[in-house]
């Protein structure tokens, strides 16, 4: 008999420990607010519409709207512009001001940096057989506003190159695939450390406990 009095007591002990674990409230994400800057794009040729689309589509895919709070358009720009901010040559102290009049915790910035074309075989008129070589270069930002730092303070830079055996100009080779190339690669090396710096608080929390 006191073997099922010490089981009764356990079963209701149990319950009543589920009853006050369910009603502790479920723990609330903290979602990151980003505001992105218009990418600037310096690559200085006709097809950097290109580019600038193939960054838009990379910061798509690296900030989720469940994680992140993404601001980005002409709320950016008016702000930018609000706060009398240079962007051709912007400094830290520049990001953080647009970041504290859109009240966000961190400002993305990206630039495309001008192109640089290097053909081989006969210089960029080739016969017989060509090379080019374009290297692109992402200058990135990434900025804690509340804490006016860097995250993010880097210009990546990756070259890529096409050949041809087609006698004309470059070698026969397309310019514009070649830059591509070149962006693409750019963006595959930012990717592999891309990540870590745009973490969420929710996500840093986490990994502490």
């Amino acid at each position: 008999m006191q073997k099922y009095v010490v089981l009764v007591i356990m079963i209701v002990a149990l319950l009543l420990s589920a009853g006050v674990a369910s009603a502790e409230p479920a723990p609330t994400s903290i979602q990151t607010t980003i505001a992105v800057m218009p990418v600037i794009d310096k690559s200085n040729v006709k097809y950097g519409r290109d580019m600038v689309d193939l960054v838009d589509k990379f910061l798509g895919e690296q900030l989720p709207p469940g994680q992140y709070k993404v601001i980005t358009g002409d709320a950016v720009t008016k702000a930018a512009q609000k706060s009398m901010v240079d962007l051709d040559n912007p400094e830290r102290s520049d990001f953080v001001t647009i970041g504290k009049a859109l009240n966000v915790d961190q400002l993305l910035f990206i630039q495309i940096e001008p192109i640089k074309f290097e053909g081989k075989g006969g210089g960029f008129i080739a016969v017989g057989h060509g090379t080019l070589y374009a290297t692109v270069g992402l200058k990135v930002r990434l900025v804690d506003v509340k804490n006016d730092k860097y995250l993010y303070n880097k210009t990546v830079k990756s070259t890529d190159q096409r050949s041809s055996a087609v006698v004309g100009p470059f070698g026969g080779v397309s310019p514009k695939n070649t830059a591509i190339g070149a962006a693409k690669k750019a963006l595959e090396a930012l990717d592999a450390e891309f990540p870590p710096a745009l973490e969420s608080p929710s996500a840093s929390q986490a990994a502490k406990e």
